[in-house]
């Protein structure tokens, strides 16, 4: 629920809010009136809405979602998800390569890449044995910075999917050493980063590998440049967001190529877990 579910501003940041705990309505209020700026009245109607549409219950000023409202939440996720395993076999060749086989796409720009890329990456580890470790390479984790919020429903997607990933950053900036401490500091225990070096592969060369199929991303140099500079320059990686964002969406050809080569696959993910100290339980 990272995008908006509905038309109105208040009425998604009261969801938002009532997601995580139920609220008195003056509490709720007074919560809501640190994000945005409404009058009391815009509020009630709000929740006069939201009441009469039967997503949230109001009773003796305790407000909480309506429970029916989150079972068909869960119905309609549940049968979608459904529906589209075999839509996404039909529309997904990349999902039926064989040994040897390979697909390539190209992308004008870096979101829409990207957006592809957390799309066939969570697939391809859905049928990925889960017992062998699933390994990124980046030269900076800028996806982190430029589209964070769908960086993070992604990973704990693949941590529902049970998904152990080890990610190596190239870089070896204060910025890449500050996205590190972050995602070291969420915790999670599905997810490893190590700092590495520039040699391992080719400078604008992103890969993952899940099972026996690789994904390798190749971006022109311009723009892998300017990646390059800002992540050398930043003095707070997280405020620059909106300089990432403009990166991303600037028109320049990026290629992705999946393969399916068990072989290769082995080699490089040998390659990036040297990074890694992984315990061996018996």
């Amino acid at each position: 629920m990272f995008k908006s579910l509905f038309t109105s501003s208040i009425d998604d940041k009261i969801v938002r809010l009532l997601s995580t705990k139920t609220y008195r309505t003056t509490i709720l209020l007074k919560t809501l009136l640190t994000e945005i700026s409404i009058s009391r009245q815009s509020f009630y109607e709000a929740l006069r809405r939201l009441v009469k549409n039967e997503v949230i219950v109001v009773n003796k000023k305790l407000v909480s979602l309506n429970k029916l409202w989150i079972e068909q939440l869960i119905h309609f996720t549940q049968e979608t998800t459904n529906t589209y395993k075999e839509s996404y076999r039909i529309e997904s060749r990349y999902l039926e390569l064989q040994p040897g086989e390979h697909i390539s796409y190209i992308f004008k720009s870096l979101e829409t890449m990207d957006r592809f890329l957390n799309h066939a990456t969570l697939l391809i580890a859905e049928q990925s044995d889960k017992k062998i470790p699933s390994v990124v390479f980046n030269p900076h984790n800028w996806f982190f910075v430029a589209r964070q919020t769908s960086e993070l429903t992604w990973w704990r997607t693949l941590q529902r999917l049970g998904i152990m990933l080890f990610i190596a950053n190239g870089g070896k900036t204060d910025a890449d050493k500050q996205i590190g401490r972050y995602i070291n500091n969420l915790k999670n225990n599905h997810i490893r980063f190590s700092l590495t070096d520039t040699e391992i592969f080719k400078k604008n060369h992103f890969i993952n590998i899940y099972g026996d199929i690789i994904l390798e991303v190749k971006l022109e140099e311009g723009i892998g440049q300017e990646i390059d500079h800002l992540f050398s320059q930043s003095k707070d990686i997280m405020h620059d967001q909106e300089k990432f964002q403009h990166i991303i969406k600037k028109v320049s050809r990026a290629r992705l190529i999946i393969t399916n080569n068990p072989k290769r696959a082995e080699i490089l993910r040998k390659k990036i877990m040297k990074y890694f100290y992984v315990e061996v339980r018996k």
